[in-house]
C-alpha cells in the first residue's frame, strides 16, 4: 500500500476524482485516496491543540450576522455584516479595532460585504443589502453608489408578486479588455453588472446576466466569483445557487457574456465559490470542497473537509491556499495543485492547518496581512474575531 505523508496525496489524471475523507473525529482522522487510507498522522494533532499557527482573539463592538461568507478583507482591513451595520476593522492588533462603521439606510439588513479591487487601483467596499447595492471607499468615508434593488430587477419579477425575501448576495470584481465590472447576485437569480470608471471613480449599472430566459424562474444566487482566464483572452464569472448548481460565463470585453458550463446540481446548497485561472473551487452544505475545470466541467478534486456545512470559503490572494470555515466549529486550510493551477504540474492536495474554535458558529473566513499569512474567522453571536498565523 502506498504511504501518505501527512495528509498529502497525489491526484492522478485517470478520470477519477481523488477524495480526502475526514470523519472529523479527534481519535480517528482518516484520509482516503482511491481506496488507500491512513490514520491521522502525528504531525496533525487534534484541532483544539494544533501547533500549526499562533492564535489570537480580538473583541469587536458587534457580532457578525448568521450569514454565509460573512467576513471580507482587502489585505489591510476586515469587515463583516452585523444586522444593518458593517464595522471596518484594522488588520493590525490596534485599539480600538474598529476604525469606522457603515450604517445601511433605513435599518435595512446587510446580506454580505466584500472588497473589490480593479487593476492597480484602490479597493472599494461593496455592500449587498436587502434593498439594494452600495459601494463605498475602502475606509467607509464616502459612498460612491446607491442602487435600489427593486428598480434593477423589476423586469425579472414584473410577472410575479412582490417577494418579501428579495435581496442581493454574492460579490465579485471582474477586469478584462480594459473594462472594470462589479458583479452582484440577487435572490431572483440575476447577476447585476456595474461598470466602473477608474478616472471618475464612479459606478453605473450596465447590464444584467441570467442563466435562463426572463420568464423562467431561477434559484437565488448564493455566491459569486470572477477571475481572468489563464489564456489572458478574457475573464470567467461563476455564479452559485442554493441547488448546488454553478453556472459559468466567459467575457472578452465585459459587455457580452457567453454562457459556459453549468456544473452539476445535486441538491446540495453551494455556500461558497472562488475562481482563479481555469479552476473553480466550491464549498457545499455537506462539508465538501470541490474543484472543477472551467472548460471541461470535470470534477478535479473532492475533499470531505468538514463534518457539517461549510459556511465560508476564501482563496489566498496569491497562493493556491483555500480556507474554509464550517458549522462544526473548525477552520481548515488546504494547499491545492490542480490542472490549470500553475506550479510544477504535479497534482495533489495537502492539509496545511486545522483549527477549532470552541462553541462557535463560524460564518466567515479571510486571508489578510503581509503576504496573506494571517487567517481570521468571524462567528455568529460572538464579538470575538479569531486570528491565526500560517506556519
Amino acid at each position: 500500500m502506498p504511504s501518505l505523508v501527512g495528509s498529502e496525496m497525489c491526484i492522478r489524471d485517470s478520470g477519477k476524482t481523488d477524495r480526502i475523507d475526514d470523519t472529523r473525529s479527534e481519535e480517528n482522522f482518516v484520509t482516503e485516496c482511491d481506496g488507500w487510507s491512513a490514520a491521522r498522522p502525528s504531525c496533525c494533532p487534534p484541532p483544539t491543540t494544533s501547533p500549526c499557527g499562533q492564535m489570537s482573539t480580538r473583541q469587536i463592538d458587534v457580532s457578525a450576522s448568521m450569514l454565509p461568507n460573512n467576513l471580507a478583507s482587502n489585505g489591510k482591513l476586515l469587515a463583516f455584516a452585523s444586522l444593518s451595520r458593517v464595522p471596518i476593522i484594522t488588520e493590525e492588533h490596534a485599539t480600538p479595532a474598529t476604525i469606522a462603521t457603515i450604517d445601511a439606510p433605513n435599518g435595512t439588513l446587510v446580506m454580505q460585504c466584500g472588497w473589490c479591487t480593479f487593476g492597480q487601483g484602490p479597493s472599494f467596499l461593496v455592500l449587498a443589502l436587502k434593498t439594494g447595492v452600495q459601494v463605498w471607499g475602502a475606509e467607509g468615508k464616502r459612498m460612491l453608489l446607491w442602487a435600489p434593488l427593486p428598480a434593477l430587477i423589476a423586469k425579472e419579477v414584473a410577472a410575479a408578486p412582490p417577494d418579501p425575501d428579495q435581496h442581493a448576495m454574492g460579490i465579485a470584481a471582474l477586469s478584462t479588455g480594459g473594462a472594470y465590472r462589479l458583479c452582484v447576485g440577487t435572490s431572483v437569480g440575476t447577476v447585476l453588472v456595474f461598470s466602473h470608471d477608474a478616472l471618475q471613480t464612479t459606478f453605473a449599472h450596465a447590464l444584467s446576466v441570467r442563466a435562463k430566459p426572463v420568464e423562467q424562474p431561477e434559484p437565488a444566487v448564493t455566491a459569486l466569483a470572477a477571475a481572468p482566464l489563464a489564456s489572458g483572452s478574457g475573464a470567467l464569472l461563476a455564479r452559485a445557487d442554493g441547488t448546488g448548481a454553478v453556472q459559468l460565463w466567459t467575457t472578452a470585453d465585459g459587455h457580452a457574456f457567453e454562457r459556459g458550463r453549468r456544473l452539476a446540481a445535486d441538491g446540495l446548497s453551494c455556500t461558497g465559490v472562488c475562481a482563479r485561472a481555469d479552476v473553480v473551487l466550491c464549498a457545499f452544505s455537506n462539508g465538501e470542497l470541490r474543484g472543477y475545470g472551467a472548460h471541461s466541467g470535470h470534477t478535479l478534486v473532492a475533499i470531505a473537509a468538514h463534518a457539517r456545512a461549510i459556511n465560508a470559503l476564501a482563496l489566498h490572494p496569491t497562493l493556491w491556499l483555500l480556507a474554509a470555515a464550517a458549522e462544526d466549529t473548525y477552520v481548515s486550510v488546504w494547499s491545492i495543485a490542480l490542472p490549470g493551477a500553475g506550479g510544477s504540474g504535479e497534482m495533489g492536495v495537502k492539509n496545511v492547518a486545522f483549527w477549532g474554535v470552541a462553541d462557535a458558529h463560524l460564518c466567515g473566513v479571510a486571508f489578510h496581512g503581509e503576504g496573506g499569512k494571517r487567517v481570521s474567522a468571524s462567528a455568529y453571536d460572538s464579538t470575538a474575531l479569531t486570528t491565526w498565523t500560517l506556519p
